[in-house]
């Protein structure tokens, strides 16, 4: 908005040209007012955040984990330090994990799974769990390099999953699959239904297909054949009645 307003517009109000912006337009008093007002915004906003969604605030902490791009540095210091003194305090109480202990184990092993990472082919939890399981081998390896702390710190990280992505995702498979008229249905159906998108994979879709093919003809038998119709006859001509072969090569 302050870049929006150096520039300035003209438009008409109550029947005048007004002037809205300019390099002189924000006196340090206005911007002095209208900042105070939205920090006082974003700290109620905070403060509900706190109230209203508490595990937010540990799925946050677990980004202390992160190795993407190496943006969580591993030492304690400086700005981002400071943020990761704080993930780490808040997952130490939340497991009961001693503070320090966690703090020295996890700048311990960071650089090993961050090495693990970067050559590729694994994931961010399978680069952790290949530096704890290198430091662990043996009893000499874990006097040099404890996980005490760290391993039951790594176990909820990996349980949690630190992402509501999958929620967000399967809220998206509902909405297309959940129309206008569908939207009366019963809570257990919904259930079912969300089980059944959750667990389902589009490479499956046409076994699955044949699958509810061969429920049906069990239960219903053929659809051919349970019809009572009369012979069909095109341009005068008897229809010859055709076949195919499913993928099993049976006749249908």
């Amino acid at each position: 908005m302050l870049t929006f307003l150096m520039e300035p517009r003209s438009l008409f109000y109550n029947g005048e040209v007004r002037i809205l912006g300019g390099s002189d337009s924000i006196s340090p008093e206005v911007l002095n007012r209208c900042m105070t007002r939205m920090s006082n915004w974003v700290h109620l906003s905070t403060c509900v955040l706190r109230s209203e969604f508490p595990n937010f605030e540990i799925l946050q902490a677990f980004g202390i984990f992160t190795l993407r791009e190496a943006k969580v540095k591993c030492r304690v210091d400086g700005q981002q330090g400071r943020q990761v003194c704080d993930w780490a305090g808040r997952i130490s109480n939340l497991f009961g994990l001693n503070k320090e202990h966690f703090i020295a184990e996890y700048e311990d092993h960071k650089p090993m799974a961050q090495r693990f990472y970067d050559n590729g082919g694994v994931t961010t939890m399978q680069a952790w769990a290949l530096a704890v399981q290198g430091t662990q081998k043996s009893k000499r390896c874990r006097e040099i390099h404890p996980a005490t702390a760290l391993i039951p710190a790594l176990a909820r990280f990996g349980a949690y999953g630190g992402s509501t992505s999958g929620v967000e995702r399967l809220f998206a498979a509902t909405h297309r699959a959940s129309g206008l008229y569908r939207a009366d249905l019963s809570e257990d159906v919904i259930d079912d239904e969300l089980h059944l998108l959750c667990d389902m994979d589009d490479k499956e879709n046409d076994g699955l297909a044949l699958d509810a093919q061969r429920v049906w003809a069990t239960f219903y038998g053929k659809a051919r054949e349970t019809a009572q119709r009369a012979p069909r006859i095109d341009a005068g001509i008897p229809k010859v009645a055709t076949t195919f072969k499913d993928r099993d090569g049976h006749l249908n």
